[in-house]
């Protein structure tokens, strides 16, 4: 219980006991804050300490993974979990294994999903993940981080009106 208070999953109260924390526009406007610190960083370091085998290894994750977000299934686990390991391996060739552990911790708070959410009201370009590995391998990390400060930044817009549409629905709350 306490690992998934630190992860911010639970929350507990004394006299209350722990209930699953709900997804609020606050936690969703703070997690947009963090995913794009740690994305950017990830992407400056990759772009300056990956070799050909990563960027080749990025681009293997990549095209499938643009694939499958044109056929935008917002409740596909298993999209959700090819984008999440094509985002790690980004910050896993960036070689800071706190940047690692961070992005996983925070694609387990329950953002992501609103990304394929958006993906479903408003289609990315065909080859989305790809601009983001021919960036990296730039070398540049100024051009890596931009690029990647617009990949994370694409929808941040909706993510509330997602997460009100989820709310209305039930989603939320089970």
């Amino acid at each position: 219980l306490m690992k998934l208070e630190r992860d911010d999953l639970v929350e507990s109260a004394p006299m209350h006991g722990a209930r699953v924390t709900p997804l609020t526009p606050e936690r969703v406007r703070n997690s947009q804050v963090l995913r794009e610190a740690i994305e950017c960083q990830a992407a400056r370091l990759c772009a300056q300490n990956a070799d050909k085998k990563a960027f080749d290894g990025l681009l293997e994750l990549a095209i499938p993974l643009d694939q499958a977000m044109q056929k935008a299934d917002p409740k596909s686990m298993a999209r959700t979990r090819q984008h999440m390991e094509f985002h790690l391996a980004i910050a896993e060739a960036s070689g800071a294994s706190v940047l690692v552990h961070q992005l996983t911790r925070l694609w387990y708070c329950r953002f992501m999903h609103l990304i394929w959410i958006n993906v479903a009201q408003e289609p990315v370009p065909e080859d989305w993940h790809q601009q983001l590995v021919r960036a990296l391998a730039t070398r540049d990390p100024d051009i890596a981080e931009a690029a990647m400060r617009e990949h994370v930044m694409f929808g941040n817009d909706r993510h509330l009106e997602a997460l009100q549409k989820m709310n209305d629905s039930g989603e939320l709350t089970g």
